[in-house]
């Protein structure tokens, strides 16, 4: 190889001259370029720029291949012996920049070809020795590690280098000991199952055939010609995500200490697209390649890290000491969460009193096993109550209004109010922005989704009836809200029976009560009826005379109503039955 591919000093006719540095342009000789590049490689080394330390490495290594060195041959006839310390010098520093990168399998592999040429001159170096068995312990390979440290340490007599061995050696049977020591036997008992279930999967991951997939669907008698596969989306309970949550938090603090919480930021960066804006072409590929590479650096020294020292090693040290510590606190949240929901009873702010309860319970409560929370259904029992009975509380008789006015019937039966646009204009210039309203109902209508979202991911793991029927009737209730009576009156009536499972009167009555709701909305006074009267039969249980008093006020109006219904349209009830007739005569004169 010529000095040309190593420092291009000229340019070709048409073409820009390079953008050389000013100690590139002298034509220094392969020796002293391979220490250039060495110096400059150390340098970058030092300033934690590791890829540009690899490429100045790796110009040096070139250097020595043009002079006549091959650093991967073993046999080399016409070596300079300075170059061949240049050589391994720059393999050995090379090694210790891929180690610093969580490479170790890249790094041993230099330190065995530094060996190599020290072992084709005649001569040993321990610190090459040692940096391969340092190498070789990055690569978790601890048996091979302490086989070479006592194969290397007969080479040596100097007591000073027996001394470093002896600490290397010591530092690997210690680790060996943690790993492999009587901690590993409780362990192993415990998790035997799941150890036999992996090395089972293992086996036959290993002896799997790939096929075709339409061959597999065929096989499982499904459609062999889909275009898009549908993947059913993993849906893990609450409990199992705090579980999984927790032991990774245990885990980055365990081995990182105060830098776990930048471990969870880089995580997040991975993905935020605040960090990487998809419209930025130009630094986008470059920030996602280089975040992605810098956590798996971190996972890669992680994983080394647990290999020396596994976490069961402390998973029940403190483990009673931290769940009292849990349960003494869980007790203090439950009782301040009584009296919150209490206080906004009492204040009848329903809105608020729902989403108070949907927060606490989904963040705080539902995570909490029997041994952290023993009287769970007790507690969960009196916050669902006491936002049944805030519910309860509305259903009054309205004053200073025509309960004989079928347009006050919402106010009667608290219906949602037309979201009429208001087309008042804020100035004589400028007229109503529609735009801005538009803006409004999109974001309504996602809140709404995603909360339903939410209360649908809940309700596929809920463990207890009366928290099922909550649920329904909160989707309900917001399907409700939004117009569409239709799937409101279906969870209503899924909502009852799930209370009736659990023998609450009190949410039994609050989804008949919104059946109530949807019936009074479409003016359907017959089926307003039966509702009403199964209502109120819930109402003498509950012994609510305020609530009877209202139930008695709604079934009177409504009776007036279809009464007052039926007497004016007599005749085209009339009508419509004669019409029927004629046709079920028409259609049995047909048949005959």
């Amino acid at each position: 190889m010529s000095i040309e591919s190593i420092v291009p000093k000229t340019a070709k006719l048409g073409a820009l001259q390079p953008d050389l540095k000013p100690w590139q342009r002298i034509d220094w000789p392969l020796y002293t370029q391979s220490r250039i590049f060495k110096d400059w490689g150390q340098y970058y080394t030092h300033r934690l720029c590791n890829k540009k330390a690899l490429q100045s490495f790796g110009r040096a290594l070139q250097a020595c291949q043009a002079a006549g060195t091959e650093p991967s041959s073993i046999s080399i006839p016409h070596l300079d012996t300075s170059m061949v310390r240049e050589a391994y010098t720059t393999l050995d520093n090379r090694s210790k920049c891929l180690r610093a990168m969580a490479r170790p399998e890249a790094a041993f592999k230099d330190s065995e070809q530094a060996q190599k040429l020290m072992a084709n001159e005649g001569f040993y170096s321990s610190s090459v020795i040692l940096a391969k068995c340092e190498a070789l312990f990055d690569c978790n390979r601890f048996e091979d590690n302490l086989f070479l440290l006592h194969k290397e340490e007969r080479k040596f007599q100097g007591q000073s280098i027996k001394d470093r061995f002896k600490l290397h050696k010591n530092r690997t049977l210690a680790v060996l000991e943690e790993s492999l020591g009587s901690s590993l036997n409780p362990f192993l008992l415990e998790n035997w199952p799941i150890i036999t279930n992996l090395a089972r999967q293992r086996r036959q991951s290993v002896a799997f055939i790939p096929r075709p997939l339409w061959q597999q669907l065929r096989e499982n008698q499904k459609c062999d010609v889909e275009s898009v596969i549908y993947k059913k989306k993993v849906s893990l309970p609450p409990l199992e995500r705090a579980r999984r949550r927790v032991a990774g938090d245990v885990y980055n603090h365990h081995y990182l200490g105060s830098s776990a919480n930048d471990v969870a930021l880089l995580r997040q960066l991975r993905n935020d697209k605040n960090f990487l804006n998809p419209f930025y072409l130009e630094s986008t590929p470059h920030m996602t390649g280089y975040s992605a590479e810098q956590y798996k650096i971190v996972r890669k020294f992680m994983k080394m890290m647990h290999s020396r020292k596994p976490l069961y090693q402390i998973r029940e040290k403190n483990r009673e000491k931290y769940l009292y510590g849990v349960e003494y606190q869980t007790r203090r949240d439950c009782y301040r969460i009584l009296r919150d929901v209490r206080s906004l009873r009492q204040k009848g702010d329903i809105d608020r009193l729902t989403d108070y309860v949907e927060e606490s319970m989904s963040t705080k409560i539902e995570i909490k096993t029997h041994r952290t929370l023993p009287w769970k259904y007790e507690f969960i029992n009196e916050v669902y109550n006491v936002l049944a009975l805030a519910h309860i509380d509305e259903r009054g008789v309205p004053t200073d209004v025509d309960l004989l006015d079928i347009k006050n019937y919402s106010i009667l039966y608290l219906l949602p109010k037309d979201r009429m646009r208001d087309l008042s204009t804020s100035n004589h210039f400028r007229g109503h922005n529609i735009y801005e309203e538009i803006d409004k109902d999109e974001e309504r209508l996602a809140y709404v989704a995603k909360k339903v979202g939410k209360l649908e991911e809940r309700l596929l793991h809920s463990r207890y009836a009366i928290e099922r029927a909550y649920l329904l009737f909160e989707m309900a209730r917001c399907h409700f809200k939004e117009g569409r009576f239709s799937k409101c009156s279906t969870l209503a009536q899924k909502a009852d029976k799930e209370a009736r499972n659990c023998n609450s009167i009190i949410w039994r009555f609050n989804s008949t009560f919104l059946i109530c709701q949807v019936h009074a909305s479409f003016n359907r006074f017959e089926r307003l009826n039966e509702s009403l009267a199964k209502a109120t039969r819930l109402a003498q249980q509950l012994k609510n005379p305020k609530l009877l008093a209202f139930l008695t006020l709604c079934s009177a109006i409504n009776d007036y109503e279809l009464d007052y219904h039926r007497k004016r349209q007599p005749d085209f009830n009339g009508r419509r039955q004669r019409k029927r007739k004629g046709r079920y005569s028409q259609s049995s004169v047909d048949s005959v």
